[in-house]
């Protein structure tokens, strides 16, 4: 196991020791794995939080992109039945 061993004042190191025999009134507590295991869940939890605005994101933006793609489909009124605003009169440019 690794252990933070005080040297002496302010000189602090983290080494590997045997893991100890523990007695009937002590508990071994495995601090650093605990921490590992929330931290893991709470990024799980914001990953699926960001996939989540993700996709109602992209459905947003389907929606407008369909409404859109809907309203330029839509003939206009008093062209010759053209059917795009690009082309006023029914096909093609007029030009002069």
């Amino acid at each position: 196991m690794r252990a933070i061993v005080a040297h002496a004042a302010k000189d602090l190191r983290v080494e590997e020791w045997p893991t100890p025999e523990i007695g009937e009134t002590q508990a071994l507590v495995r601090k650093q794995a605990v921490d590992q295991e929330q931290q893991q869940r709470q990024q799980y939890v914001q990953q699926q939080q960001v996939q989540q605005r993700h996709s109602q994101q992209m459905e947003s933006f389907e929606r407008q992109h369909a409404q859109q793609v809907r309203a330029f489909e839509t003939p206009r009124g008093g062209g010759g039945g053209g059917g795009h605003a690009a082309e006023p009169h029914g096909g093609g440019y007029q030009h002069n």
